[in-house]
C-alpha cells in the first residue's frame, strides 16, 4: 500500500486496538460534549430568567469552568503523564471527574430551581472542578495509543464521537425543555455519561506507560508550559506560538457564540417565545452542527493526511468564517440552521487537525494537550465576558460581527504556522527541547 494512502484498519492497528475501540475510547471525550452542550445553552438562561442577571455578568459567569480550567487542566495533563497505577495513567482522573461530574451536573437544575445565586454558582464551581479533572487525560489517551503518523484520522474519530454525544444532548435539551421537564433533561444526560463511562472501562485497557511519551521532571507545571513556549520563540520556526494564537482567536469567536446562542434567539429571533421555548428552538436550531461536524471531521482527518493539516484548517476557518458572517445578515431561524451547517463543516476542518499539529510540536502528549487547553481556556474566558459587554451595550446585533472579526485575526495567525504536518518532528523540521540550552 503507498504511504500516501490510510486505511481505517492501519489507523488502529497499533498494541492490538481494532477500529471500534477507537470510538469506544471516543466516549471518554463524548461525556464532556455532552455536558458542555447542555450547559450552554441553558446556563445562561437559567441566569437571565431565574436570577435577572445582566448579560456582562453572565459572560463572566460562563467562563469561571474556564478559569478553573486553565489553573488545573494543564496541571493534571502533565501529573497524569507522571501518574503509575494498575489500571494505567488517565484512568484514574478519567472515572473520578467523570463520577463527580455526573452528580454535580444533575443538581444543577435543583439549584436553578432554588432562589439562591450562590447555591446555583456553587454547584456550578463544583460541576466545573469534577470536569476540569479529566478533560486532558481523557484527551491524552488517544494519542497515548495511536502513532502521530495516523492521529489526524483516529482525532476524526473521537471528534466524531463528541459531536454524536453533543447532538444526542441537543436532541435531550430540545425534547424535554419544549415539554417543560427542564430537571429530567439533566438526569438524564447524567445518566448517559455513567453508561458512557461503563463502556469505556469494559472495552479498552490502557498500557502503563505510553511509548510515545516521556517522564517529565518534577518542574512545575507552569514551569513546563512556559519551558515549552520558550522553545519555540526561541528557534528560527514559531509555528507552535501562531498555532496557539491561532486556535485562541478561533475559540474566542466560537465561545462567544456557544454562551449567548440561546438568549441570541430569545431577544432577536423569537421575541415572544418563553425561555424554555427558546431554548428549545436554539437547540433544534444547533442540533444539525454536530451532526455535520462529525462528518467532517472524518473528512477532514483524510484531508489533513492527504493536502496537509495547515491546509485544510485554512480551508475550514474561511468555509467558518463565511458563515458567522451570513447568520448575523439574517433573522431567519431557518436560515441560520443552514448556515450553522455551513459552519459546522468548517469547524470540523479545522478542529481534529488542531490539537494534532500541537501535539507535533510538543515534546510530550500531556503537555501538548495542556498547552492546548491552557490557550483554549484563555480564549473561553475571554470570549463570553468580552462579547457579553458588547451586548450590554451595543445589543445581541454585536454577537456575530464579534466572533467574525476574531475569525480573521485566527486566519492570520494560521498562515504563520509552517510545521506540523506528520513526520514533521521526526524528520527534524520542528527542533525538540535538546536542540535549545533551556
Amino acid at each position: 500500500m503507498s504511504s500516501a494512502k490510510i486505511s481505517a484498519s492501519s489507523v488502529v492497528e497499533y498494541r492490538g486496538i481494532s477500529i471500534w475501540k477507537v470510538f469506544i475510547i471516543g466516549l471518554g471525550f463524548g461525556t464532556t460534549a455532552l455536558v458542555w452542550t447542555l450547559f450552554n445553552i441553558a446556563i445562561p438562561v437559567f441566569l437571565k430568567d431565574n436570577f435577572s442577571v445582566r448579560e456582562g455578568l453572565i459572560g463572566f459567569v460562563m467562563t469561571l469552568d474556564n478559569i478553573i480550567a486553565f489553573f488545573l487542566q494543564p496541571y493534571i495533563g502533565t501529573k497524569s503523564d507522571k501518574t503509575r497505577t494498575r489500571i494505567g495513567r488517565r484512568f484514574p482522573y478519567i472515572i473520578t471527574g467523570t463520577l463527580l461530574g455526573a452528580f454535580f451536573f444533575s443538581l444543577v437544575p435543583i439549584a436553578a430551581s432554588m432562589a439562591s445565586l450562590a447555591l446555583f454558582l456553587t454547584v456550578i464551581i463544583l460541576l466545573n472542578l469534577s470536569m476540569a479533572i479529566y478533560r486532558s487525560p481523557v484527551v491524552s489517551l488517544m494519542p497515548d495509543l495511536v502513532p502521530s503518523e495516523r492521529r489526524s484520522l483516529a482525532n476524526g474519530i473521537i471528534n466524531f464521537m463528541g459531536g454524536f454525544s453533543a447532538a444526542l444532548s441537543l436532541f435531550i435539551s430540545a425534547t424535554f425543555f419544549q415539554k417543560g421537564k427542564v430537571f429530567e433533561a439533566f438526569w438524564v444526560s447524567s445518566g448517559v455519561m455513567i453508561v458512557m463511562l461503563i463502556l469505556l472501562l469494559i472495552s479498552i485497557r490502557e498500557p502503563p506507560l505510553s511509548e510515545n511519551s516521556v517522564v517529565l521532571s518534577d518542574e512545575t507545571t507552569f514551569g513546563q508550559l512556559t519551558s515549552e513556549l520558550s522553545r519555540s520563540i526561541k528557534g528560527t520556526d514559531k509555528s507552535l506560538i501562531f498555532m496557539l494564537l491561532a486556535i485562541g482567536s478561533w475559540f474566542i469567536a466560537w465561545n462567544a457564540i456557544e454562551a449567548f446562542f440561546s438568549l441570541y434567539v430569545r431577544y432577536m429571533i423569537l421575541p415572544d417565545a418563553s425561555a424554555n421555548e427558546a431554548v428549545a428552538a436554539a437547540s433544534r436550531s444547533l442540533f444539525f452542527f454536530p451532526i455535520v461536524f462529525v462528518f467532517f471531521t472524518l473528512i477532514g482527518g483524510f484531508l489533513g493526511t492527504q493536502l496537509g493539516r495547515l491546509l485544510t484548517m485554512r480551508i475550514g476557518l474561511v468555509i467558518f468564517t463565511l458563515s458567522l458572517v451570513g447568520i448575523s445578515l439574517t433573522r431567519s431561524l431557518t436560515v441560520i440552521t443552514l448556515l450553522l451547517m455551513s459552519a459546522a463543516v468548517g469547524w470540523g476542518l479545522i478542529n481534529v487537525n488542531s490539537i494534532v499539529v500541537v501535539w507535533e510540536h510538543a515534546s510530550d502528549n500531556g503537555l501538548g494537550t495542556g498547552l492546548y487547553y491552557a490557550f483554549a481556556s484563555i480564549a473561553a474566558i475571554s470570549g463570553p465576558t468580552v462579547s457579553g459587554i458588547f451586548i450590554d451595550f451595543i445589543g445581541y446585533k454585536s454577537l456575530f460581527p464579534f466572533s467574525v472579526s476574531f475569525c480573521l485575526l485566527a486566519f492570520f495567525f494560521l498562515l504563520k504556522v509552517r510545521s506540523g504536518e506528520a513526520g514533521d518532528k521526526a524528520s527534524g523540521v520542528i527542533a525538540t527541547s535538546a536542540d535549545y540550552d533551556l
